[in-house]
């Protein structure tokens, strides 16, 4: 299978571009959360669940996707050139982060004193 593109040679070079698109989603949210909380507290008068403002959220939620995935497989495909097999320790990787995540966050709510 012929790939489009090389990927760097430096295990951890990072590519500017993809940083770049998730800055700029990153502010996609910001803005999105200051001008839903704006109707949220009875400071501005505008419609965020639909038009312009709903396509705007789900804009920016499909590039945070997207990039998840993008970055997923460039992990993927660097540690298959570095010997894993099939990826195998990056996928146990991150299933241990995500199931620490998760204990912690039960921990957290279980323990919270609203409860």
């Amino acid at each position: 299978m012929e790939q489009a593109e090389e990927i760097p040679e430096r295990p951890g070079t990072r590519f500017w571009e993809i940083d770049a698109v998730r800055g700029i989603a990153i502010l996609m949210m910001v803005v999105y959360h200051l001008m839903y909380d704006l109707v949220y507290f009875g400071v501005a008068d505008m419609a965020v669940t639909s038009g312009f403002w709903r396509a705007f959220a789900l804009t920016c939620a499909c590039t945070f996707v997207f990039l998840v995935g993008l970055s997923l497989h460039i992990s993927r495909e660097r540690a298959m050139q570095r010997g894993m097999e099939g990826g195998r320790a990056l996928v146990q990787k991150f299933l241990m982060r995500g199931g620490l995540f998760i204990l912690a966050l039960g921990g957290g709510i279980s323990l919270s004193p609203g409860r």
